[in-house]
């Protein structure tokens, strides 16, 4: 059975038959002329038998056998064929060579196999030319077409552009061919049109211009006036007057100005009509006539012109205070002018108006502080305005403090003052009235007062000035003092050679310059001036010993009088010069006395004592800070804090160490008077 079944799958297997495999060049593309190679290869089992057709057979053979290939009488003496392979050779190739080849191969005990070759026969592209039609091809024409030609050449490809601009094939333009065709003609077809061909071989490209004609359209005047806002309703008397008229048409309209009745015809033949001074007798219809003379149109419009005289200027505002500077009077004026103009306030409690000129008294006007009173003022021919705006008196109250020659000091109030109308202005010390004398001088305008050989047992005070206007007044005040310094800060260089000063004065304080003393007591002298130092400057150096501490302070000056001395300012040694600190003299305690006292009570109690030196150092610091006396920071430098730690012997047993305890006290009050932080630093042994 199994035998069987054996013996039928191969029988069944040895009739089954594949077909020829068969691959060529298509397509093939000649130029005229050339030999065309259609090229087969292919495989088989079996020398196949091959034929060539278009409609019906021309040319067949068997591969490798002797006889040779059948030919028809078409292709005699123009095909050459291999006859130990399917390929063929068209010689002379012709442009009726350009079709579709069939080629089939068939052989024992394999099915058939065709494939279809295409070949291109083509000619050198040349001379390719875009044409127009002759005719006029107008706007509203149902059609016209545009046509692609060339004097030799095949094309595979041909595209259209219009001014550069790729055509695409729609409803209103058709490609067909080598031809464009426009639907329904309409003024933007107008332009270049391209036209582009190409062969595998050769291209070629051509334009033309399509001139579609229209036109004129209704045609449209504008008036031009630089002095005229609104010169389409009026224009001004001696102002240089342009009509222009415009219209669209192919080609360019004919133009000619009518004035008065539309038969008359003697003027200008341009579309710009210029009046230099126009008067009132050239008022009146002016019309606009275009001519397309190909399409045999002509078409009228017309213009009214409309000649006033304004007023003479521009309107003017004014405002002024009377009664008192208590009634704030407007006046708007705006006289001549053919008709009169109106004039009105906008803006005020009540809406008057006049013709030419109107007055008007405001008798309430502090509402209108800051905003904008309007003036309008209408003519025929042009609506101005001109705008005034009342301010209340905003007023900035200034001194400048000068040191005369004698050794004086002149004080000079000035009163910055805004307003409008003008404010008058008066001087008050206290509630005083102020006027000027010999030692009180205000200046023609009432904006300074100066204040001559300034005393301060005398001079000091509150000053004020008054400035009022209809729309209400200001009195700001500035209180003068007694010369006084604030902010003092003093920092002492590392090397301890020099100190920098800085301070501050008081707005309201009355100082022309600053003297910055040291004490000297010690040598014999008592407060020193090291420098004396105008307004311009908020700080100074100090030149100091490293060994010495340095105390100091701050006198203003008023010419030659001398102000309120600031707190006196103490800065410590720097700890380069002889002497050791607090620090090393707490070591040094704990070094030579802890040994004598080992076995007692005492290093208890000396340790309790340098607890008490730690604590007060440092609440000492904190408490500093919340006093409420004058500003002055002093600050050492992490150099001078290292040399104060350095060891020091303190003698004399419990009551040594009491008196350098009493002597820190001290030295922390001192500080304190200045609201100044010392800070320590303690090396324990």
């Amino acid at each position: 059975m199994h035998t069987a079944l054996t013996l039928l799958c191969g029988g069944l297997l040895a009739a089954v038959t594949v077909a020829i495999e068969i691959s060529t060049n298509n397509p093939v593309k000649v130029i005229i002329g050339e030999t065309a190679n259609l090229n087969v290869s292919f495989v088989s089992k079996n020398p196949p038998h091959v034929t060539w057709a278009l409609s019906d057979t021309f040319a067949s053979w068997t591969v490798g056998q002797v006889p040779p290939p059948m030919v028809s009488q078409v292709f005699v003496n123009r095909l050459t064929i291999n006859t130990s392979t399917a390929s063929i050779a068209i010689l002379q190739t012709t442009l009726a060579d350009s079709r579709n080849y069939t080629v089939s191969l068939t052989a024992v005990d394999e099915l058939l196999s065709s494939q279809k070759v295409t070949l291109r026969v083509y000619e050198l592209i040349s001379e390719v030319l875009v044409t127009v039609p002759v005719d006029d091809v107008k706007e509203g024409d149902s059609k016209t077409t545009v046509i692609c030609a060339m004097t030799t050449g095949t094309w595979d490809t041909l595209s259209w552009t219009k001014d550069g601009k790729t055509i695409v094939g729609d409803a209103h333009m058709v490609i067909a061919s080598n031809e464009l065709t426009i639907q329904g003609v309409v003024r933007g077809d107008a332009g270049t049109y391209s036209c582009s061909v190409k062969n595998p071989f050769s291209d070629g490209t051509s334009q033309n211009q399509l001139t579609v004609y229209y036109g004129p359209d209704m045609p449209t005047i504008s008036i031009m006036s630089p002095t005229d806002p609104q010169p389409a309703r009026f224009v001004l008397v001696n102002s240089t007057v342009t009509l222009t008229c415009s219209t669209s048409s192919e080609p360019p309209a004919q133009y000619l100005w009518s004035v008065g009745e539309s038969s008359d015809t003697n003027v200008p033949s341009n579309p710009v009509l210029i009046f230099d001074r126009i008067q009132l007798d050239q008022a009146g219809i002016y019309s606009c006539i275009v001519t397309n003379a190909r399409l045999s149109r002509t078409v009228r419009k017309t213009q009214m012109i409309t000649v006033y005289e304004l007023p003479q200027g521009e309107p003017s505002c004014s405002m002024v205070s009377i009664q008192d500077h208590r009634v704030l009077q407007l006046t708007c004026s705006w006289t001549g002018g053919i008709p009169k103009a109106e004039v009105r306030w906008v803006g005020l409690s009540r809406k008057v108006s006049a013709l030419s000129q109107l007055v008007y008294n405001e008798s309430s006007p502090a509402s209108l502080s800051g905003s904008n009173v309007t003036c309008v003022a209408n003519h025929s021919a042009a609506v101005k305005y001109c705008i005034v705006q009342p301010v209340a008196p905003l007023v900035i109250l200034t001194r400048r403090v000068v040191r005369e020659t004698q050794g004086d000091a002149t004080v000079t109030l000035t009163c910055e003052v805004r307003s409008n109308p003008a404010s008058i202005i008066h001087w008050f010390k206290g509630e005083k009235v102020l006027r000027s004398n010999e030692k009180l001088i205000i200046s023609p305008n009432s904006s300074e007062l100066h204040i001559r050989n300034f005393s301060l047992e005398n001079d000091t005070g509150n000053y004020s000035c008054s400035c009022r206007n209809p729309l209400g007044e200001n009195r700001p005040s500035l209180i003068l003092t007694v010369p006084v310094i604030t902010n003092i800060s003093v920092w002492r260089s590392p090397d301890g050679e020099t100190a920098n000063v800085s301070w501050a004065i008081p707005d309201n304080s009355v100082v022309t310059s600053v003297l910055v003393q040291t004490w000297c007591g010690s040598e014999g002298r008592d407060w020193e001036k090291v420098v004396e130092l105008g307004l311009e400057k908020h700080w100074a150096v100090v030149p100091t010993k490293p060994a010495r501490s340095l105390t100091l302070r701050m006198v203003p000056m008023l010419g030659l009088m001398m102000g309120s001395p600031s707190p006196v300012c103490v800065s410590p040694s720097t700890g380069n010069g002889h002497g050791l600190s607090t620090g090393a003299l707490a070591g040094i305690v704990v070094g030579c006395v802890g040994a004598a006292l080992l076995f007692s009570v005492l290093p208890i109690f000396i340790c309790a004592i340098l607890r008490r030196l730690t604590m007060m150092d440092h609440s000492g610091s904190q408490n500093l800070t919340g006093r409420q006396t004058m500003p002055c920071n002093l600050t050492l430098p992490l150099e001078g804090l290292k040399n104060e730690g350095a060891l020091q012997p303190i003698t004399g047993g419990i009551e040594g160490i009491s008196s350098r305890v009493k002597q820190a006290d001290e030295e922390r009050e001192t500080a304190a008077n200045c609201n100044c932080i010392k800070l320590r630093h303690c090396t324990m042994v």
